[in-house]
């Protein structure tokens, strides 16, 4: 799975880097949910087994969450 680790990290740092360099909060929100639509097709699109896709895709939707979460602190705390 090294593969999509590698995804998941680039996922993440691209979300990050977002919030770093403020970007505004409808291009960060949108961001997120298209890089998460972008790295769920990859995976389907993948030669992982079904089993491994629907773990990997549970994943992701963690760290959609997770990142939605960083979103909304870091704005709220910009208030």
């Amino acid at each position: 799975m090294m593969g999509y680790d590698n995804l998941k990290n680039c996922y993440i740092t691209a979300i990050q880097i977002g919030i770093n360099s403020n970007t505004k909060y409808d291009e960060i929100r949108y961001a997120n949910e298209l890089l998460h639509k972008f790295c769920e097709q990859f995976i389907e699109n993948s030669s992982y087994t079904d089993t491994d896709k629907q773990n990997i895709k549970r994943d992701l939707e963690i760290v959609k969450e997770t990142l939605s979460g960083e979103i909304e602190e870091h704005w709220r705390n910009r208030r």
